[in-house]
Formats: C-alpha cells, sequence, structure tokens
C-alpha cells in the first residue's frame, strides 16, 4: 500500500514540475489522427520574432562600389541572422529608385550558413556561376565587360562579407558552392570565379572585408573630387543629394550641375583630410587643399577649405550648393 501511494505521489509531483515548466516550442510535422494528413511545420509565434535594424550591401548604380541599405528585419528564432542576411541579399535592394542594384545571377539561392569561431562558410546554389542577364557569351574579348564581369563577381561577394562582418560578430566568410542540387555539403569556392587571369588555379580562401569598395564617407569624399577633377559630371551627377540638407531645395537636372560646374576653376590636384561624422550620423566634415588652373591659365593654390557630406537615406552625398561653393577662383 506504501508503495501505491509513493508512486501516486511520484506521479502528481512529475505533473506540477511540467505544469510550471517553460514550453519550448519547435517547429515540426504532425499527422492528425482523423485523415493521416501530413501537416506543414508550424511557425513560430510572431513575439519569439526579434526586430533589428540590418545594413545590406548593394551595388550603388553602374559604379564599382557597395552602398549601404538599412531595413528592418524579424529574425526568427528558427534561423540564424547570418541566414536571415544573405538570403535578403539574394532577394536583391527593396527601392531607392533603381540607385541599388543586386549582383547575382538570376536563381541563385542561399543553401547553408555556418559559423565556426569567427568565420563564417556561406554555401550558394551552382547558378552563382551563371551570368547575369545583360553579359555576352564573348564577354571576355571586349574592353569594357572584361573589366565589368570580374568587378560583379568581386562586388556579389564583397556584398555578403561586407553586410555579415557589419551586422554579426564576424570577421571573415568563407565562401562555398554547393556540389549537387540539394546537397548542402558545398565545396569551396574555386579561385576561377573572380576570373583573375593572375590568379586561377585553386579553392578560395577566407575574404575579408574590403572598405575600398565601399561608400564610407571617405570613399564618397575622394570619389567626388576625382570626378571634380576629371569633370565626369555623368558620374558626378550620382553624388548629388536629393534634397540639400539646409535650405531644402530638391536636386538640379544634371544639365543645370553641368552648367554651374564649367564655371568653377579646373582643379589640377587636391588633397583630403578628416572625416570627422557629427552625433547624428547625418555630416561628415572634411578639410580639402587643391591646385586649381584659374582662367587667366594660371595654377593657384586654394588654402584649406571645409567641404562636408550629408548622408542621405543611408548613402553619403554632396549637396549641389556645396559642391559649386568650393573652390572659389
Amino acid at each position: 500500500m506504501r508503495k501505491i501511494i509513493a508512486a501516486l505521489l511520484m506521479i502528481m509531483m512529475i505533473i506540477a514540475i511540467s505544469a510550471c515548466s517553460p514550453a519550448v516550442v519547435k517547429k515540426t510535422a504532425e499527422v492528425t489522427p482523423e485523415t493521416g494528413i501530413v501537416l506543414p511545420a508550424a511557425d513560430a509565434p510572431e513575439d519569439r520574432y526579434s526586430r533589428n535594424t540590418a545594413t545590406l550591401y548593394f551595388r550603388f548604380g553602374t559604379e564599382p562600389y557597395l552602398a549601404p541599405e538599412e531595413r528592418i528585419m524579424n529574425v526568427s528564432p528558427d534561423s540564424g541572422p547570418e541566414e536571415m542576411l544573405v538570403t535578403a541579399l539574394l532577394n536583391g535592394p527593396e527601392s531607392r529608385g533603381g540607385i541599388l542594384t543586386s549582383v547575382f545571377p538570376t536563381g541563385t539561392r542561399l543553401v547553408s550558413v555556418s559559423v565556426n569561431g569567427r568565420t563564417a562558410f556561406v554555401t550558394l546554389s551552382r547558378e552563382l556561376m551563371n551570368r547575369l542577364p545583360d553579359e555576352p557569351e564573348n564577354w571576355a574579348g571586349n574592353t569594357y565587360w572584361s573589366r565589368e564581369v570580374p568587378l560583379r563577381r568581386r562586388l556579389a561577394i564583397q556584398s555578403i562579407v561586407a553586410t555579415l562582418t557589419e551586422n554579426c560578430d564576424i570577421d571573415r566568410v568563407q565562401m562555398m558552392l554547393e556540389q549537387d542540387e540539394g546537397n548542402t555539403a558545398g565545396l569551396r569556392l574555386p579561385k576561377s570565379y573572380y576570373m583573375d587571369a593572375s590568379d586561377t588555379t585553386g579553392l578560395t580562401t577566407p575574404a575579408e572585408r574590403d572598405e575600398t569598395l565601399l561608400l564610407t564617407p571617405g570613399n564618397v569624399m575622394a570619389i567626388v573630387m576625382e570626378y571634380r577633377k576629371t569633370r565626369n559630371w555623368n558620374s558626378l551627377y550620382l553624388y548629388v543629394a536629393e534634397k540639400d540638407p539646409v535650405s531644402g531645395e530638391q536636386k538640379v537636372s544634371y544639365q543645370d550641375m553641368v552648367t554651374r560646374m564649367e564655371t568653377l576653376p579646373r582643379i589640377i590636384s587636391y588633397e583630403c583630410a578628416g572625416g570627422s561624422v557629427n552625433s547624428t550620423g547625418d555630416r561628415a566634415t572634411f578639410t580639402v587643399t587643391a591646385k586649381v588652373m584659374t582662367s587667366g591659365n594660371r595654377v593657384a593654390e586654394t588654402g584649406s577649405g571645409t567641404v562636408r557630406l550629408c548622408r542621405e537615406n543611408g548613402l553619403w552625398r554632396i549637396s549641389m550648393d556645396m559642391l559649386a561653393s568650393w573652390p572659389e577662383e
């Protein structure tokens, strides 16, 4: 009798403990006993998702650089942030008037992501090796495409590296390529992917963040000054702010910008220093000096001048008034 009472008490304790324990939600399939139909795995409840602001990197127009796009992402507890970020990159940018573009071939899928220490291993589907829709078959024999195709592939991998290193505790990314469709065990990406004639044999090593490809304040200032020096107005126009942060005026037309820029002294050489960002993160200030050719065909030193960039929808740009106000003749 005592044994029976002890057993009943043990069962009651187990039930009480189970009632107090937190529920563990698992995403598993169920079979209904009435029909035998297998129901799909249930998604995690919405209150288990975490909302985070993430910075993703896409190509900036046709420029050889990557620009940031900030967006709010719902991170599921059933998948790591690395998986969510890479998937978002493969899906492409959300908006911004088409100025940001993806550089991944159509159909490229994420096969798997794993992290070991501070290295991420990202396996993509074999579509990664395909050409983009506008790339010709004989691109290697064309001057433009022989530069453009390898650049696109560098930017594609760096978009993943820059995104993961900026949002996660990761220092480098080993890119992998799936062996067969549905096989999550990938092989290291071959060096031939980059189409670098000097090094096409063997497999790639983990890639690190390349700041020279990112539109940081310092890089944007150097780009603006270089286009200003070479009078490459078409490319410079991409970096003009859509709205002046001081006056609120909208961006001038391309022809109006060219007319204003043609009246300024021609820059022969320049130096940029500084790049301090203010506390709100929407302005970066530089000290710039230059040599210019005056209207009298004389070379003159400008002395130091203050040039500021403004942050507009996550992109560093320069207002038209700031661009046209320096250097003075």
